[in-house]
């Protein structure tokens, strides 16, 4: 089996564009947070319409990614809450993508935001909170993904989350739970390997026992980053150099060795 070499793209953050200058040809694919580029009014908003996009930024965005496939990366579906899909957000995403030429495909957490009960038809949580693995929750996911799958018209990946407390006596393992979507054929995995390292440290399985159970031909992307200790847990706070941990042969050898073939890398800095 051939092993082709990763492209290599970055997530598009304040400092990307003189990265960029720097870089030359080697940053070979964008990632985007589309929620970065529209704000919520609510639904009387005296615009005339609940989100309105950012234009101008995206405009300049545009022109740093010029030539360059781009990927969205969101934040805001909160896919695994009880709530409803929030269609004006996923339409949001769709015209962000749009106004840049279209996504590649788009990538999702495997984690609730969505705070329950709140006012607001959309309130963030402020921090990513984990997701129980049973089939009740399988079952909802899967209904989502293959929802916003006819949406968007794309490819949905799930990304791995990066853990602060593991919830305990789960009916099934995070790997598991993300192999079972895979099979049903209602997602690919994104899988960030520094969330595995947050996990980890934070009272979660290893990265070898992870790596272990997930199917590595669900892996259609990959992400790297670095983190930092806050308040007793360590955190994926994109604030530091990919850790050593996360580099080393023994855990890329693993990746290989199940004959891997990593489509898409983005390097978070």
């Amino acid at each position: 089996m051939s092993i082709h070499r990763p492209s290599i793209g970055l997530l598009v953050n304040a400092t990307t564009a003189n990265v960029m200058a720097e870089s030359g040809d080697l940053v070979e694919h964008l990632s985007i947070n589309p929620g970065q580029f529209f704000y919520d009014m609510g639904p009387d908003s005296h615009c005339g319409e609940r989100f309105v996009l950012t234009e101008a930024s995206l405009d300049l965005l545009g022109i740093l990614c010029r030539g360059r496939p781009i990927t969205a990366h969101a934040f805001s579906l909160s896919l695994p809450s009880a709530q409803p899909v929030d269609l004006g957000v996923v339409e949001a995403i769709q015209r962000v993508g749009d106004h840049l030429g279209g996504f590649e495909w788009i990538s999702e957490h495997l984690n609730l935001l969505m705070v329950p009960g709140a006012e607001g038809p959309h309130t963030d949580s402020g921090i990513p909170l984990p997701v129980s693995y049973d089939a009740e929750h399988l079952l909802l996911l899967s209904e989502k993904l293959q929802l916003v799958t006819e949406r968007f018209q794309r490819r949905i990946l799930l990304e791995n989350p990066a853990i602060l407390t593991p919830l305990e006596e789960m009916e099934m393992g995070e790997t598991e739970f993300l192999n079972r979507l895979v099979q049903q054929g209602c997602c690919g995995v994104l899988l960030d390997l520094h969330n595995l390292l947050v996990s980890a440290r934070n009272g979660g399985p290893s990265i070898e026992a992870y790596l272990a159970g997930l199917d590595p031909l669900a892996v259609e992307e990959v992400h790297l980053a670095g983190g930092e200790l806050l308040n007793g847990f360590y955190v994926d706070s994109h604030s530091r150099l990919t850790p050593e941990e996360v580099w080393t042969d023994r855990k890329s050898t693993r990746l290989n060795s199940s004959h891997l073939v990593i489509s898409y890398a983005v390097f978070c800095l």
